[in-house]
């Protein structure tokens, strides 16, 4: 058998044990984008970096998402909660991507998200607001608004994560 020939087998044997029908990675990113198309109206939010870490499975979503919105802490939490909630369970409830999810149910664990609150993309809402929430690794919530002497953000409020969905879920009652 020549060289050639035996290179064209053995690339058709590893590259057929390679191929995955099902893109999961794909699918992962399609489920957040979906699901973000649906409350786009209601809530006034654009995607602005969807990803995460995929390495032979899902084991981290990351969002960060740009809200046209003037709120307070309170509402600022409920949106924020409102997204990755609905997230948790579209994510949970997809059948086809549940046996690439790392952690399953899927949760905290794999998720990290920066939701900020513009006026317009160029123009920041005032100090008393809230500009960004953010979630990363330790499963709280950190609240900042923006100083516009200073040209930063201020952290004004830590919580838990599972503090702040006790707080949404007794004001809903």
């Amino acid at each position: 058998m020549n060289v050639s020939k035996f290179l064209a087998i053995l690339m058709l044997i590893f590259c057929s044990g390679c191929y995955c029908d099902y893109n999961y990675s794909n699918e992962a990113d399609k489920i957040a984008g979906n699901f973000l198309k649906e409350i786009k109206k209601e809530l006034n939010i654009y995607p602005a970096s969807i990803g995460g870490g995929t390495r032979g499975e899902v084991n981290q979503v990351s969002l960060h998402l740009d809200c046209y919105q003037r709120v307070d802490l309170e509402r600022a939490r409920e949106i924020f909660l409102q997204i990755s909630e609905g997230l948790f369970a579209r994510y949970n409830n997809h059948k086809e991507i549940r046996p690439y999810l790392h952690h399953f149910p899927f949760g905290l664990e794999s998720f990290n998200m920066i939701l900020a609150f513009m006026d317009t993309p160029s123009k920041r809402v005032p100090s008393d607001k809230i500009a960004l929430i953010k979630i990363f690794d330790e499963n709280r919530l950190h609240y900042y608004c923006f100083d516009h002497v200073k040209n930063e953000l201020q952290l004004v409020h830590k919580e838990d994560y599972a503090d702040a969905k006790k707080l949404v879920e007794q004001k809903r009652k």
